[in-house]
């Protein structure tokens, strides 16, 4: 583990043979050995042994490198299997960590807040790892599964910003445009840096060619940014001058580029 954490992945995968002949059971030189692999690029090499500390009963969490391997290979339907069970077993385990804060035996109000830090802990977990399988299958092309997914995250946090963008995402790739249009506004409504996520929800519709929608929504924040100390305010004119350059308007590309050219 200590060659895998300073990045020595050959003397790394050494320690963790040598390991396993003396122990073909042990499951931290299993996993290290996997994600040694996956830091060298060899992700599909990657996949037996993610499978073998899987099978031998390691955290279900490492399904999700595990299915990576499985799409690289092109066994996509392995790897909706692999993500399918974890997030069935999350769900599950998210329930249990639900009964025990709300378990009225507690004996004490020391107890029931320990358990409630608990909750609130896995609830961050789930959120993470929901946002990952999510954005395997959205980078696989699996749409329909990643709004699923993201629908997991906001029932539970409908405050979650970066689930409303990436399901306007998918309903942008789904071609339903005014769902879209309703979760960008969600994302936007419940961003901490609004700024930031109007320029990615700008640059989002650019490159699916609705360039009139993205000048829309940089106008709109133009409006927030004086007020804002957002360090992505200087992005609103790199959006904009993309935008003008794609509907070959010369002299607002310009426009836009000349304050870029001054802050270089």
């Amino acid at each position: 583990l200590a060659y895998y954490t300073q990045g020595n992945c050959e003397q790394a995968l050494e320690a963790c043979d040598f390991a396993l002949a003396v122990d073909p059971d042990d499951m931290e030189a299993l996993l290290t050995k996997a994600h040694t692999l996956n830091l060298m690029g060899e992700k599909i090499a990657s996949k037996p042994i993610f499978k073998e500390y899987l099978d031998k009963g390691g955290d279900a969490i490492q399904a999700i490198p595990y299915a990576e391997a499985l799409f690289l290979n092109k066994e996509n339907e392995e790897a909706l299997k692999e993500l399918s069970w974890l997030r069935s077993v999350f769900k599950e385990k998210k329930l249990e960590a639900g009964d025990l804060w709300f378990d009225t035996s507690h004996e004490t109000e020391e107890d029931r807040q320990k358990a409630k830090a608990q909750y609130e802990e896995f609830n961050d977990l789930f959120e993470k790892v929901f946002t990952d399988i999510g954005d395997l299958y959205y980078h696989h092309g699996y749409y329909e599964e990643c709004l699923n997914t993201h629908i997991s995250i906001i029932t539970d946090n409908p405050f979650c910003a970066e689930s409303y963008f990436m399901m306007g995402v998918c309903y942008l790739a789904l071609n339903s445009h005014e769902k879209a249009s309703g979760n960008f506004a969600c994302a936007l409504k419940h961003a901490d840096d609004q700024v930031m996520m109007g320029v990615d929800i700008a640059l989002t519709f650019i490159l699916n060619d609705f360039d009139a929608f993205a000048l829309d929504v940089l106008d709109a924040i133009s409006k927030i940014a004086a007020n804002s100390n957002s360090p992505f305010v200087k992005n609103i004119s790199v959006a904009k001058s993309l935008a003008y350059l794609k509907t070959g308007n010369a002299e607002q590309f310009l426009h836009h580029c000349r304050p870029l050219q001054t802050s270089w």
